[in-house]
């Protein structure tokens, strides 16, 4: 398995030209400090969300409590999002439909602070407490997305408000020693009246992932050295090895986020690392990381306004 993170530097002003000018620092920082670094084939991805609209008040019930409220608390009931991903690391051929409440994250986004201090890693969710509600995913062919979101729009508007297009149309991706780098220019798509025809681009976004416990094939001590980073092994039980690696994973990873992003400035930078459950004897590992990438990658697209 594989654990990801993934970094959204947010563009202000949604300036193209400000985007590209970070593209083009990480291209240069990754080229020069990684010796191992080799570009890979491009990546795209399409992303668009709807939001759920709360539904029209009936005027024949005399209650005063809104029908979208809680019933045990009276409050409004919190939207729902419904996501079409399109990664094409992840699969050139399917898109993600993943629904979910909006809530309170027990895990929130970081933001890192406009210091030189070391940026705080993501940490993982307790194993002792079983993570809730974590919506549905659902796996459709490519050739069937167009009509699925002609459905949302059309006869399921009533209930679904599209709130967000973005799309990397053409991103870089790099190996450097045990990592995998993507980097996206994101376009934002017009959702609603605009006065402006020139294209936006809301951030960069910058995805690294390595695999758990072990140096991928064909890498061996050396080719790691060069990268400036030893890999970290040891003699566990199996329980406690699957942690253990976990925890390196997420270290390294950190530190080459370090070493790139120094270069890029001081924004807010927002940053995720992926969640791993574990099996429940139905869906194998690689079922549960595909779902595991999805969530990352939606939960650091989400609207945020």
């Amino acid at each position: 398995m594989k654990y990801h993170s993934i970094y959204l530097i947010p563009t202000p002003g949604n300036s193209l030209e400000a985007s590209t000018a970070t593209i083009n620092t990480l291209i240069n920082t990754i080229e020069s400090q990684f010796a191992t670094a080799t570009r890979q084939s491009p990546w795209t991805l399409s992303h668009r969300v709807f939001q759920s609209t709360p539904p029209k008040p009936d005027p024949n019930t005399a209650s005063t409590t809104s029908s979208s409220a809680s019933p045990a608390t009276g409050a409004p009931s919190p939207p729902s999002l419904h996501h079409l991903l399109t990664l094409s690391p992840l699969s050139p051929d399917q898109t993600y439909c993943y629904i979910h409440t909006t809530k309170p994250a027990s895990q929130p986004l970081k933001t890192e602070p406009q210091s030189n201090a070391p940026t705080p890693q993501p940490q993982p969710p307790s194993t002792s407490t079983p993570q809730k509600d974590n919506g549905t995913i659902v796996a459709i062919p490519n050739t069937s997305r167009d009509a699925h979101i002609a459905m949302i729009g059309g006869p399921m508007s009533a209930i679904w408000a599209l709130r967000q297009v973005i799309a990397v149309p053409a991103g870089l991706s790099y190996t450097a020693g045990p990592f995998e780098i993507l980097i996206g220019e994101l376009r934002a798509a017009k959702t609603g009246p605009s006065h402006s025809s020139a294209a936006a681009s809301p951030g960069v976004i910058i995805s690294i992932s390595t695999v758990v416990g072990s140096i991928g094939e064909g890498e061996d001590e050396g080719a790691l050295a060069d990268s400036g980073y030893a890999w970290v092994g040891g003699e566990t039980g199996e329980d406690e090895e699957e942690e253990v690696d976990l925890d390196v994973a997420r270290e390294k990873i950190g530190e080459f986020w370090r070493r790139i992003k120094v270069e890029v400035g001081r924004g807010q930078v927002l940053e995720a690392g992926m969640r791993w459950e574990r099996g429940n004897g139905v869906r194998n590992d690689n079922e549960r990381e595909v779902e595991a990438v999805v969530r990352l990658w939606c939960e650091i697209l989400k609207p945020r306004v």
